[in-house]
């Protein structure tokens, strides 16, 4: 019994690492004007991507597998954790929340989501990185980089009373996490669905020969 699930072990070893073998190499970004990109695919089971469209440049490193004709991807970076609440205070006034960040015009393309019940708003910082909510009760804060954009990070919770929030800007915002994103193999060819990083159709990223 154990001889054979030992050979059966080696056998399904031996399919998967052949499958990784032929599946390695680099795959280019196509469908997208003025874009570079490109994933490159390691036989022991790692990845890297690069990608740079207009100001922004990301980048990623990871780990994946194989899962029949689908990439699961394992970014090294942790998914809504693009800031950080340094200082959280309640006070007795509107939301307010105040961005740190090296640069002051990383605060254009901030986009701060809040719910109230089942309704989302958004807002805006203005040019010194300060967003004013104009509500009483707010459920939840959420902040996102539209210019960096990736799983948005939770500032508040339902059972966080503070009203003031300040928050650094971490420098994985450069980095993707790519939770919630699978590539799907089709010949030398790999797919997506419109996501966060690239909301276009026709998106496809094609092995290099």
């Amino acid at each position: 019994m154990f001889k054979t699930a030992t050979i059966l072990f080696l056998y399904i070893m031996a399919i998967t690492t052949s499958k990784a073998q032929n599946f390695a190499g680099t795959y280019r970004l196509h469908g997208l004007h003025d874009a570079a990109g490109a994933f490159n695919f390691t036989a022991d089971g790692h990845f890297s991507f690069g990608f740079i469209y207009g100001a922004s440049d990301r980048f990623a490193e990871g780990t994946y597998t194989l899962v029949n004709d689908t990439v699961k991807l394992q970014s090294n970076k942790k998914p809504g954790a693009d800031f950080t609440v340094t200082l959280q205070q309640k006070k007795e006034s509107n939301y307010t929340i105040k961005i740190q960040a090296p640069n002051k015009q990383l605060f254009y393309g901030v986009s701060c989501i809040y719910y109230m019940g089942n309704y989302s708003y958004e807002a805006t910082p203005d040019a010194e990185g300060i967003i004013e909510l104009p509500a009483e009760k707010i459920d939840t804060i959420y902040l996102q980089h539209l210019y960096f954009p990736d799983i948005p990070t939770l500032i508040k919770d339902v059972n966080n009373a503070n009203t003031y929030f300040e928050v650094s800007m971490n420098k994985s915002l450069m980095e993707v996490s790519f939770k919630g994103i699978d590539l799907f193999i089709k010949d030398n060819t790999l797919t997506w669905l419109p996501n966060y990083l690239i909301p276009a159709e026709g998106i496809y990223f094609l092995k290099e020969e």
